[in-house]
Protein backbone atom coordinates (compact mmCIF):
# COMPACT_ATOMS: atom_id res chain seq x y z
CA UNK A 1 0.00 0.00 0.00
CA UNK A 2 1.52 3.54 -1.03
CA UNK A 3 1.58 5.82 1.64
CA UNK A 4 0.87 9.31 2.03
CA UNK A 5 2.02 12.22 3.93
CA UNK A 6 -0.90 12.11 6.28
CA UNK A 7 1.01 8.43 7.51
CA UNK A 8 4.36 10.47 9.10
CA UNK A 9 2.20 13.20 10.15
CA UNK A 10 2.52 12.27 14.77
CA UNK A 11 0.33 14.37 16.49
CA UNK A 12 2.15 13.43 19.61
CA UNK A 13 4.88 16.12 17.84
CA UNK A 14 1.73 18.63 18.10
CA UNK A 15 1.42 18.18 21.86
CA UNK A 16 5.55 18.71 22.39
CA UNK A 17 5.14 22.08 20.31
CA UNK A 18 2.49 22.93 22.62
CA UNK A 19 4.17 22.43 25.86
CA UNK A 20 1.12 20.26 26.58
CA UNK A 21 2.29 17.90 29.56
CA UNK A 22 -0.67 15.71 30.76
CA UNK A 23 -0.94 11.72 29.71
CA UNK A 24 -4.14 11.97 28.14
CA UNK A 25 -6.01 14.11 25.99
CA UNK A 26 -8.90 15.98 27.40
CA UNK A 27 -12.26 15.68 25.20
CA UNK A 28 -11.68 19.35 24.97
CA UNK A 29 -8.01 19.50 24.11
CA UNK A 30 -8.96 16.65 21.48
CA UNK A 31 -11.71 19.42 19.40
CA UNK A 32 -8.97 22.09 19.09
CA UNK A 33 -6.55 19.37 17.86
CA UNK A 34 -9.23 17.34 15.19
CA UNK A 35 -10.11 21.59 14.30
CA UNK A 36 -6.76 22.89 13.71
CA UNK A 37 -5.75 19.73 11.56
CA UNK A 38 -9.04 20.53 9.54
CA UNK A 39 -8.00 24.24 9.39
CA UNK A 40 -4.70 23.65 8.23
CA UNK A 41 -5.66 20.29 5.79
CA UNK A 42 -7.94 22.76 4.02
CA UNK A 43 -5.27 25.65 3.47
CA UNK A 44 -2.30 23.33 2.96
CA UNK A 45 -1.00 22.82 -1.42
CA UNK A 46 1.43 20.77 -1.08
CA UNK A 47 4.53 21.34 -3.20
CA UNK A 48 8.27 20.41 -3.60
CA UNK A 49 11.31 20.15 -6.20
CA UNK A 50 14.38 18.24 -5.87
CA UNK A 51 17.76 17.24 -7.40
CA UNK A 52 19.80 14.01 -6.96
CA UNK A 53 23.32 14.60 -7.67
CA UNK A 54 26.21 12.07 -7.06
CA UNK A 55 28.00 12.60 -3.80
CA UNK A 56 31.57 12.41 -2.73
CA UNK A 57 32.80 13.01 0.68
CA UNK A 58 35.96 14.96 1.53
CA UNK A 59 37.87 15.91 4.71
CA UNK A 60 36.47 18.65 4.93
CA UNK A 61 32.61 17.71 3.73
CA UNK A 62 31.64 16.75 0.07
CA UNK A 63 31.12 17.78 -3.04
CA UNK A 64 27.38 17.87 -4.34
CA UNK A 65 27.39 17.22 -7.68
CA UNK A 66 29.91 20.07 -8.85
CA UNK A 67 28.80 22.42 -6.17
CA UNK A 68 31.36 22.27 -3.10
CA UNK A 69 29.71 21.71 0.95
CA UNK A 70 32.74 22.26 2.81
CA UNK A 71 30.81 20.77 6.28
CA UNK A 72 32.02 18.11 8.21
CA UNK A 73 28.63 17.33 9.58
CA UNK A 74 27.48 16.61 5.80
CA UNK A 75 30.91 14.71 5.07
CA UNK A 76 30.30 11.95 7.78
CA UNK A 77 25.91 11.92 7.52
CA UNK A 78 27.08 10.90 3.71
CA UNK A 79 30.63 9.56 4.12
CA UNK A 80 28.51 6.03 2.95
CA UNK A 81 26.36 7.98 0.20
CA UNK A 82 26.55 7.93 -3.82
CA UNK A 83 24.10 10.20 -4.08
CA UNK A 84 22.60 13.15 -2.06
CA UNK A 85 19.19 14.77 -2.87
CA UNK A 86 18.31 18.21 -1.86
CA UNK A 87 14.73 19.11 -1.52
CA UNK A 88 12.71 22.03 -1.26
CA UNK A 89 9.06 21.87 -0.09
CA UNK A 90 6.34 23.99 1.52
CA UNK A 91 2.49 23.46 2.42
CA UNK A 92 1.84 26.72 0.69
CA UNK A 93 1.03 30.24 1.33
CA UNK A 94 -2.11 29.80 1.93
CA UNK A 95 -1.41 28.37 5.15
CA UNK A 96 0.49 30.91 6.38
CA UNK A 97 -1.88 33.57 5.89
CA UNK A 98 -4.63 31.33 7.59
CA UNK A 99 -2.74 30.87 10.63
CA UNK A 100 -2.36 34.80 10.29
CA UNK A 101 -5.94 35.08 10.31
CA UNK A 102 -6.62 32.49 13.25
CA UNK A 103 -4.03 34.54 15.38
CA UNK A 104 -5.84 37.72 14.80
CA UNK A 105 -9.32 36.40 15.80
CA UNK A 106 -8.88 33.31 17.76
CA UNK A 107 -5.52 32.91 19.31
CA UNK A 108 -5.85 29.63 21.34
CA UNK A 109 -7.05 28.12 18.00
CA UNK A 110 -4.16 30.10 16.08
CA UNK A 111 -1.32 28.61 18.49
CA UNK A 112 -2.42 25.50 17.74
CA UNK A 113 -3.09 25.56 13.74
CA UNK A 114 0.99 26.72 13.90
CA UNK A 115 1.97 24.26 15.75
CA UNK A 116 -0.08 21.56 13.41
CA UNK A 117 0.94 23.28 10.28
CA UNK A 118 4.47 22.98 11.37
CA UNK A 119 4.03 19.08 12.20
CA UNK A 120 2.56 18.47 8.72
CA UNK A 121 5.03 20.26 7.10
CA UNK A 122 7.68 17.74 8.91
CA UNK A 123 5.47 14.66 7.73
CA UNK A 124 5.48 15.99 3.97
CA UNK A 125 9.08 16.20 4.69
CA UNK A 126 9.61 12.54 5.86
CA UNK A 127 7.22 11.47 3.09
CA UNK A 128 8.94 12.82 0.17
CA UNK A 129 12.64 11.37 1.57
CA UNK A 130 10.56 7.71 2.09
CA UNK A 131 9.91 8.40 -1.70
CA UNK A 132 13.12 9.15 -2.70
CA UNK A 133 14.28 5.40 -0.81
CA UNK A 134 16.57 8.04 0.99
CA UNK A 135 19.21 6.22 3.41
CA UNK A 136 20.15 8.65 6.14
CA UNK A 137 18.11 11.22 8.10
CA UNK A 138 17.37 14.31 7.11
CA UNK A 139 19.74 17.34 7.49
CA UNK A 140 18.71 20.99 7.09
CA UNK A 141 21.06 24.26 6.98
CA UNK A 142 20.98 25.59 10.42
CA UNK A 143 22.39 22.49 12.49
CA UNK A 144 25.93 21.60 12.91
CA UNK A 145 28.72 23.27 11.03
CA UNK A 146 26.51 23.96 8.38
CA UNK A 147 24.97 27.51 8.06
CA UNK A 148 21.66 28.54 7.63
CA UNK A 149 22.97 31.16 4.57
CA UNK A 150 23.05 27.42 2.58
CA UNK A 151 19.27 27.87 2.95
CA UNK A 152 19.92 30.43 0.00
CA UNK A 153 22.32 29.10 -2.05
CA UNK A 154 20.53 25.69 -2.43
CA UNK A 155 16.83 27.60 -2.84
CA UNK A 156 19.15 29.01 -5.86
CA UNK A 157 19.73 25.52 -7.40
CA UNK A 158 16.50 24.50 -6.57
CA UNK A 159 15.14 27.37 -8.19
CA UNK A 160 12.45 27.62 -5.36
CA UNK A 161 11.16 30.93 -5.83
CA UNK A 162 10.00 29.99 -9.88
CA UNK A 163 9.34 26.25 -9.22
CA UNK A 164 7.25 26.22 -6.02
CA UNK A 165 6.94 30.00 -4.46
CA UNK A 166 9.41 30.23 -2.08
CA UNK A 167 11.84 32.53 -1.22
CA UNK A 168 14.68 32.90 1.06
CA UNK A 169 14.96 36.19 3.01
CA UNK A 170 18.35 38.00 3.63
CA UNK A 171 18.02 36.83 7.06
CA UNK A 172 18.41 33.18 5.41
CA UNK A 173 14.66 32.18 6.49
CA UNK A 174 12.07 30.57 4.25
CA UNK A 175 8.45 32.44 3.23
CA UNK A 176 6.35 31.29 3.39
CA UNK A 177 6.96 30.20 6.76
CA UNK A 178 5.94 26.30 6.30
CA UNK A 179 8.49 25.50 4.07
CA UNK A 180 11.99 23.28 4.25
CA UNK A 181 15.02 22.88 2.37
CA UNK A 182 16.75 19.29 3.44
CA UNK A 183 19.84 17.12 2.38
CA UNK A 184 18.96 13.78 2.57
CA UNK A 185 21.51 10.94 0.72
CA UNK A 186 20.94 7.20 -0.62
CA UNK A 187 23.15 4.05 -0.70
CA UNK A 188 23.61 2.18 -3.68
CA UNK A 189 22.60 -1.59 -2.60
CA UNK A 190 25.47 -4.20 -3.65
CA UNK A 191 24.11 -6.06 -7.07
CA UNK A 192 24.28 -10.04 -6.07
CA UNK A 193 26.94 -12.20 -7.63
CA UNK A 194 26.51 -14.74 -9.18
CA UNK A 195 28.61 -17.63 -7.85
CA UNK A 196 29.52 -20.42 -10.03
Amino acid sequence: MERTPADFYDEDDVLRFLRHKRRRISESDRRWLDRAREIVDAAAVYRETHQRRPWRSTDTGGCWGDTVLPYRSLGRLFADCDEVIVCGCTIGQDVYRTIREWMATDPALGVVVDATASVLVDAYAAYLQHTFGATTMRFSPGYGDVPLALNQELATCLQLSKRIGVHVTDGHLMVPEKSIIFLTGCTRKEEPHDTI
